[in-house]
């Protein structure tokens, strides 16, 4: 049995932009979902990564455990 799950390549090849993004929306102030993701889209770009589309970053979010975000 394999250590981890199969990654789709549609997850993986966003992998570097998800990383940006849950940094950025997991800092203790609390930015907003739209905020976080067109500050990551524009460093995207800069380095040469993937952009996925909103809606993907969102169906993603909703894979996460609830811990995801910073407790107050």
């Amino acid at each position: 049995m394999p250590d981890s799950l199969p990654v789709s390549s549609e997850v993986s090849s966003f992998s570097g932009f998800m990383e940006l993004f849950l940094a950025d929306y997991s800092r203790i102030s609390r930015p907003t979902f739209q905020s976080c993701f067109f500050r990551c889209r524009k460093i995207a770009e800069f380095r040469g990564l993937a952009v996925p589309s909103r809606d993907f970053v969102r169906r993603e979010l909703g894979l996460l455990p609830d811990q995801s975000r910073v407790a107050e």
